[in-house]
């Protein structure tokens, strides 16, 4: 079922570090601004799920505790917790991605291109 993806990905496809394997054994400071992107990157791709199921605990709170006022404010506080952590997730990167492509980092997945 997999097999035709899997043989399509190189033994380095998900590394973070990507230079001084193989043929190439140099690093350089493209390839360290590369993996600091790489990096956030991956910080984005945990902290964006988790703020979504954030959202949606405080969701359920509100649902839930409809008769009780301590759970729907509970559940207020961690959707606007959520909101905002989501909010500062997106602008880390946001600025991060900019200063990195900014200093001349390649080589890797920039969606702001």
């Amino acid at each position: 079922m997999f097999k035709g993806k899997l043989n399509n990905l190189n033994k380095y496809s998900y590394a973070l570090v990507t230079c001084g394997l193989g043929k190439d054994s140099t690093c350089t400071y493209k390839d360290f601004l590369s993996l600091m992107a790489t990096f956030f990157n991956y910080l984005v791709m945990i902290a964006v799920p988790l703020a979504i199921l954030g959202i949606g605990i405080g969701a359920l709170y509100m649902i839930v505790g409809a008769g009780s006022e301590t759970n729907r404010s509970k559940g207020k506080e961690i959707v606007f917790d959520s909101i905002i952590g989501l909010v500062i997730v997106s602008a880390s990167w946001l600025i991060i991605n900019l200063v990195i492509t900014g200093l001349g980092a390649t080589g890797f997945n920039n969606p702001l291109k």
